[in-house]
């Protein structure tokens, strides 16, 4: 029996382990806890690790955050004589009693498989300050560079396809030739590393095994973080790679159109196949641009999803990369042919990691005065033309031209009768008010 002291305020804080006789100190990143005691009894083949914090915290996961290096059994009389406990690389050979570190809750403890601790850097000089002003989310952002690497045992196949979608999204792609030893779906540690380190939104990651044959995992991060993931799975019977067509390539640079085919696609409810897509349109896309030259049309790459196997498999998704060929047709519109130029690749779909909904959230969310500000009186119709309203001032109605009608006209003599009683008013007025001043007048005689 052993007890070890550690988690000193002052220090990094450690933690001691014994496991018969063997001495190992994961490494702890938590300061909030004083003491941590680990005794051993080799006679019974059991670990107990009574931990107190400062609020007497009983949790495991606070001291140890690899908890994939720790290996610990929990208390026979609740799990009985023979328990084996499994936590990752290192595993006990004891028991006859599986249990997984993540499903153990034993009174107040809650095993996590791995805790970590970020904090943001701060500039040192304004060099720092403005490389970290670059990483920080823009209004408008930048192109999505898409980051190529391979496993510790990546295909032949899987190396050639990758360097096919390496040239397809080029200038906006960065390739990585040697071997990494990387986990996406047990650890996504490594790819977050590199996305902050090349500035790298989208990763394909490319590798080989008995269990996952010819898989390449297509991966999208948010802030430096992992947002989702996708496992395909490569038909090794029916792909070809670029070289293996013959004729004229598309140029670099090229802005492809992308066409979905299958209902699959089209579900309302997210499933494997809509991610797919949403992946395929986030890596495709390219440059965001306002117009388009019809002389830079040249690529088409068409997705396809069937019923699905009668076996009981998924659709596979067949990907086709076709030439556009625009020809002489005698008429205003040119003839249009297109021409296989590969890769030809047919994908089986595997495991999938969703992106959480506040992430996701927060990942689409749009800055402040990036849209258009509406313009009043202005809309837009089903059909698609624009509809303005025009407000206009109070009309005169009386310079208003009326049509003019024979039947409303009136005759030559009721005109002069009506203008000569009208004088002859003015004039009585006028010799009135004369009088009163006293001049005299004579009344004029009407011719």
């Amino acid at each position: 029996m052993g007890v070890i002291a550690a988690c000193i305020p002052s220090l990094r804080p450690l933690a001691a382990m014994i496991w018969r006789g063997t001495h190992r100190a994961p490494t702890v990143m938590s300061k909030s806890y004083k003491t941590a005691q680990a005794t051993s009894n080799n006679a019974s083949s059991r670990m107990m690790w009574p931990v107190r914090g400062n609020q007497g915290e009983t949790n495991p996961a606070r001291i140890f955050p690899r908890l994939e290096d720790l290996i610990f059994a929990v208390d026979k009389d609740r799990w009985g004589s023979d328990v084996n406990v499994q936590g990752g690389k290192n595993r006990g050979t004891t028991g006859k009693v599986e249990i997984n570190l993540e499903e153990v809750s034993h009174r107040d403890i809650r095993v996590k498989n791995e805790i970590t601790m970020t904090s943001e850097a701060k500039p040192k000089n304004a060099r720092s300050k403005r490389v970290l002003a670059k990483q920080k989310p823009l209004m408008q952002e930048n192109t999505k560079t898409t980051l190529f690497l391979k496993g510790t045992s990546s295909s032949s196949l899987i190396n050639d396809l990758l360097t096919d979608l390496h040239s397809l999204k080029r200038p906006y792609a960065i390739r990585f030739t040697k071997k990494n030893l990387i986990h996406p779906f047990e650890d996504a540690s490594s790819l977050e590393f590199f996305s902050q380190k090349n500035d790298a939104s989208l990763m394909v990651f490319g590798n080989h095994s008995k269990k996952r044959p010819h898989s390449m995992t297509w991966v999208r991060c948010f802030g430096g973080q992992v947002l989702d993931m996708l496992e395909l799975y490569v038909v090794q019977e029916t792909a070809r790679t670029l070289q293996q067509f013959k004729g004229e390539k598309c140029k670099v640079g090229v802005k492809p159109l992308l066409s979905f085919s299958g209902a699959q696609f089209e579900s309302p409810v997210s499933n494997q196949y809509t991610l797919a897509k949403s992946m395929f349109v986030d890596f495709f896309r390219g440059a965001e641009t306002q117009t388009v030259d019809v002389e830079g049309l040249q690529l088409l790459i068409s997705f396809f999803a069937g019923e699905g196997g009668e076996d009981g498999q998924p659709a596979k998704v067949q990907m086709r990369c076709w030439r556009i060929i625009t020809k002489r047709s005698g008429q205003k519109v040119p003839r249009v042919e297109v021409e296989e130029i590969g890769p030809r690749i047919d994908f089986r779909v595997g495991r999938t990691k969703e992106a959480e909904e506040g992430v996701l959230r927060e990942a689409v969310k749009k800055g402040k005065g990036s849209e258009a500000k509406p313009k009043k009186n202005v809309e837009t119709d089903i059909v698609g033309d624009k509809i303005g309203r025009i407000h206009l001032g109070r009309q005169d109605m009386s310079e208003l031209q009326t049509r003019k009608m024979k039947g409303l006209k009136r005759g030559r003599d009721m005109e002069v009768e009506e203008d000569g009683a009208e004088a002859d008013e003015d004039v009585i007025s006028e010799a009135e008010d004369d009088v009163d001043k006293g001049v005299e007048l004579k009344r004029q005689r009407l011719a």
